[in-house]
């Protein structure tokens, strides 16, 4: 796919057509769309140049002077011509496909009137135009649908929930061309299209957000759990030059591979000057609209209180906030670069009732930088679609994590008992072994049980874990709890299910079944801590 230059795919340029008005605008884009060349330019793919070359202009085209743009030169182009489009414009690049297709997909999930609804309904209108035309040399390639997320552009469109009637009186036409596009890519693509989602999986850690990233499945820290393979820290020098505001990314670990951190931990980075960067993943925001002043607060050990910070007020250094972060600037998912900050003031105090350290950061946001406000809708819709995945592949991680290497010991320790056994069996010994082999044949007792029904709540941050159980202590239900705060079966209310012995990660095994069974509008619950992070368990069956 040709890129264009001079723009960041980062911050497209969202108000190219601002400068005329829409009907004008409109009409040129009916124009631009039935030019076949510019066609051809707009869908080739990066992989395949040869064809994205312009194909040689047809007799029917020729009859039809009046659908050239009026840019183009009227001379045939030929392959040495293709590479250099005249002039390149808004709407035939993959990054600008694919910020039209978010700017309508947010609208239609917030149930406002889109401006650039006409445009997109334009464009499909020309795809749909090219797949009828018998050639084939023309078509959008399935590379282009799943680089752009055209496929989740149609389905959104086609998704009862968003037919409002806020949207244009012409929806319905609308509905319909969009079904017969959705057949038309699936009689011509079959397997690939019905497979997009899969093959964006499998990108995903090849060349896709989570490149150069390695998940570390023994780790015993929550923030160790991905690692970059290479980080570079940039110079706070630098500026925003190379990274600006709104950038986003899966986890701290992206953005240490990318070099604006210089660690997956949530730890200030430090550069040769001093602070280059913080991390605000965790904790709580509070704005001044006195002021405009930000008042981030953390509490924790006196290790996670940055006292490194006392030194650097007045210092100006980059922001990233988390999705954890309680804060109305706070990302849906993932973690986004909010630009550059200054310190006003640092504040720390011990609470003695509850044991904590307290640390108080009042910020201000320098301006001559791309403004807050516009930054907060990131992560947009196909970036939402890349969080999904990656929530997908963390979750196979896990049960892969929680699953092998307990089966490993479950083996090794079936190898020894079996010869236990055997060397007891002619002496009917009493003793603790053989007091053993009786219970566990009795599956009634909580030391005997063989699997256990299981509910937990997962938190990767300490702070987070103590806020669901002080829900839990005012009588929530745990189930409710588990919806709100937990990291795994959120939907499920914390539901693991039926789990036998040796399929679960030793620390969390051993106090699920010791513990007693109850409801979850009563529950009986423990705490234990795995590589995973902070689980608070509760057992409803056991057999």
């Amino acid at each position: 796919m040709p890129v264009m230059d001079g723009r960041s795919a980062a911050t497209p340029n969202r108000n190219s057509y601002s400068q005329t008005s829409l009907a004008a605008r409109l009409d040129r884009e009916r124009r631009r769309w039935s030019s076949i060349n510019d066609q051809a330019d707009f869908m080739s793919s990066s992989k395949s140049k040869g064809k994205g070359k312009a194909p040689a202009i047809s007799p029917e085209q020729k009859s039809q002077p009046e659908s050239q743009p009026e840019s183009q030169p009227q001379s045939q182009p030929g392959p040495s011509t293709y590479r250099k489009p005249l002039p390149p414009r808004t709407g035939y690049d993959a990054d600008v496909l694919r910020e039209m297709c978010d700017t309508v997909r947010t609208s239609l999930h917030e149930g406002r009137p889109e401006p650039r609804w006409e445009e997109v309904m334009g464009f499909l209108k020309a795809v749909l135009r090219d797949e009828g035309d018998g050639s084939g040399s023309h078509a959008i390639e399935i590379e282009t649908i799943r680089n752009t997320h055209l496929d989740k552009l149609i389905s959104d469109i086609l998704n009862p929930r968003y037919r409002h009637p806020r949207v244009p009186t012409r929806f319905a036409a609308d509905i319909q061309l969009v079904e017969r596009l959705e057949r038309k890519w699936i009689e011509r693509f079959r397997g690939p299209y019905f497979h997009i989602e899969e093959h964006r999986y499998r990108e995903l850690s090849q060349k896709g957000r989570l490149r150069d990233v390695t998940p570390n499945l023994g780790a015993q820290d929550p923030e160790d759990r991905w690692q970059a393979n290479d980080g570079e820290t940039l110079s706070e020098m630098e500026g925003n030059l190379e990274i600006e505001p709104g950038h986003w990314w899966l986890n701290l670990a992206c953005a240490h591979r990318d070099g604006i951190v210089d660690s997956n931990r949530e730890k200030p980075t430090k550069g040769k000057y001093g602070v280059a960067a913080l991390p605000l993943l965790t904790g709580q925001e509070d704005i001044d609209y006195d002021d405009g002043a930000i008042r981030y607060v953390r509490q924790g050990r006196i290790a996670d209180i940055h006292v490194s910070l006392i030194s650097q007020v007045g210092a100006t250094f980059r922001i990233l906030r988390g999705y954890h972060l309680r804060s109305p600037f706070a990302p849906k998912a993932g973690i986004r670069y909010d630009g550059l900050y200054t310190i006003r003031r640092y504040s720390q105090w011990f609470n003695e009732v509850s044991d904590r350290h307290h640390m108080m950061l009042t910020l201000e946001r320098v301006s001559d930088q791309r403004p807050i406000e516009d930054i907060l809708n990131i992560p947009r819709p196909s970036e939402i679609d890349d969080w999904n995945l990656y929530q997908k592949y963390e979750s196979e991680l896990a049960l892969l994590a929680l699953t092998r290497q307990p089966l490993v010991d479950k083996m090794g320790k079936n190898d020894k008992k079996g010869a236990d056994k055997g060397g007891k069996a002619k002496g009917g010994d009493k003793g603790k072994d053989a007091k053993d082999t009786k219970d566990s044949g009795s599956g009634g007792k909580a030391k005997g049980a063989q699997s256990i029904n299981v509910r937990h709540i997962l938190c990767e941050k300490h702070a987070k874990k103590e806020e669901a159980l002080a829900k839990l202590n005012d009588g929530v239900k745990f189930d409710e709890v588990a919806r709100e705060y937990s990291e795994d079966k959120a939907r499920q209310g914390g539901s693991l299910g039926w789990k036998t012995k040796g399929s679960l990660d030793p620390k969390f095994e051993e106090v699920a079944f010791a513990l007693e069974t109850s409801t979850t509008n009563s529950p009986k619950f423990v705490e234990v801590k795995t590589g995973f992070g902070y689980h608070i368990i509760m057992v409803e069956g056991r057999k």
